[in-house]
């Protein structure tokens, strides 16, 4: 009896080491999520739209959706290709990079180089992407999806 009592509390105290070693190395993204049983690739696969634009730390979610146009779309599929809809629709490759902390979108346009976002989130139905553009503004996108 008391052994089964001694194998049972170091099932339980192993159990409860293997949780806490999981959930606290499964957080990829600074701002989540902490744990996903979907793939990246599955996560990110979905037309997404615009929830919040901030640019250097200030909301300017109007005046950017003005811009692109109201209709603006992200779309990424699980074969590596995207597609921009709006006021400047745009094709190309996508990839993840560097551990799949950042995202790459290549252009299919011969004038436009390879877009470099941090990946800040990434789950099921939101996305946060960030971005330093060539005049050192900082850029941060917030996409949601309606799947």
């Amino acid at each position: 009896m008391r052994r089964y009592k001694l194998r049972t509390n170091i099932l339980i105290v192993i159990v409860l080491c293997l949780t806490a070693f999981v959930f606290s190395e499964c957080k990829k993204y600074p701002d989540g999520p902490k744990i996903s049983f979907r793939s990246r690739a599955t996560r990110i696969t979905a037309t997404w739209y615009i929830d919040l634009y901030l640019l250097n730390g200030t909301d300017q979610t109007t005046t950017y959706l003005s811009s692109v146009g109201d209709t603006y779309a992200l779309t990424i599929e699980k074969n590596g290709t995207y597609q921009k809809s709006g006021n400047f629709p745009d094709e190309g490759t996508c990839r993840f990079g560097d551990k799949h902390e950042n995202i790459y979108l290549q252009s299919y346009s011969a004038s436009k180089q390879e877009q470099k976002y941090s990946i800040l989130r990434l789950e099921f139905k939101s996305l946060w992407l960030k971005s330093i553009k060539p005049n050192g503004d900082e850029e941060e996108i917030h996409y949601i999806t309606y799947r």
